[in-house]
């Protein structure tokens, strides 16, 4: 696990030169590992389940830089780590559970992949924080849906610079997060170039910028517009990840593609084109492909 380092020292990369404490860590990794591994809900298989602990861990050891952890909350505001609309999946019936207490919430288990109980709970977004304080990096998805409430959480834990926090460039997160540009990691994500446009305007100075994008003719990954978002000092994050055929995330360049016509032509590719951050679900071979790649650049 990669462990955070409380010292002073200015990181560079690509020209970024940050002297807040806040995004150092990150660029650190940055300027040590040249293309950042962010694992989708962390590495989960078999019994291993997603948004946990064991799946936190498991990510690590399989390469991650970065592990998604989705957010959501219970009616008696207890954060849990878990993304919405997957009860069926993981639990094996249909039922809502954000409609529940924290007290029904916990006596849940998971389901593996054999659709027998696992002996994992649904857990606390608190339990999870404490276990990796000092280690691991974490992308906090979907948490925009309670920021009134989970921002003041947040601040008990003291780790601001190991949570990137993620949101759509709506001008009232735009707004607050300009407010927190010294304390937060902060990552908007933009679909087209009016939005890209609204935060590059904006007062705001995001540590990264999520680019999605339908194919590669698309303005937003063109080269005028990469270069732009690299000249305002922002990382550049792609998701290779493939949640369903309609849901196009970094156009072609998928795990899939990478994976079953050769590294090059997916993960390189988006490399190539000046991403900084790739999300995959596939860390170990994303790990060995920029460790290959990197050997044959020296």
């Amino acid at each position: 696990m990669t462990r955070i380092k409380n010292n002073d020292i200015i990181i560079s990369k690509g020209g970024i030169k940050l002297k807040t404490n806040i995004k150092k860590q990150l660029l650190h990794l940055l300027e040590e590992k040249g293309t950042l591994i962010a694992v989708h809900r962390g590495s989960s298989t078999g019994n291993i389940i997603e948004n946990t602990i064991a799946s936190t861990i498991c990510a690590t050891k399989m390469g991650a830089d970065i592990v998604e952890l989705d957010i959501v909350k219970s009616i008696d505001g207890v954060f849990y780590g878990f993304h919405s609309k997957m009860e069926l999946r993981l639990f094996g019936r249909e039922f809502d559970l954000e409609t529940m207490s924290s007290s029904e919430i916990d006596k849940l288990q998971f389901i593996n992949t054999n659709m027998k109980p696992t002996g994992y709970k649904v857990e606390r977004i608190a339990d999870i924080l404490n276990k990796f304080k000092g280690n691991t990096i974490f992308n906090l998805d979907r948490c925009w849906l309670y920021l009134d409430e989970l921002l003041p959480f947040l601040d008990e834990f003291n780790m601001y610079d190991q949570l990137i926090i993620k949101s759509p460039p709506e001008d009232k997160f735009l707004d607050l997060f300009a407010r927190l540009n010294d304390k937060i990691l902060y990552m908007p994500i933009a679909r087209n170039m009016e939005q890209i446009e609204r935060i590059l305007e904006h007062e705001i100075k995001p540590v990264a910028i999520e680019l999605i994008f339908t194919d590669l003719d698309s303005q937003v990954v063109s080269e005028t517009t990469i270069g732009r978002l690299k000249k305002a000092d922002l990382l550049l994050w792609a998701n290779a990840v493939i949640v369903g055929p309609k849901n196009v995330i970094a156009g072609p360049l998928t795990d899939d593609k990478s994976i079953i016509e050769g590294y090059d032509n997916g993960w390189g590719k988006l490399i190539d084109m000046g991403f900084d951050i790739i999300q995959t679900d596939w860390p170990s071979l994303l790990k060995e492909y920029r460790q290959n790649r990197q050997k044959k650049e020296k």
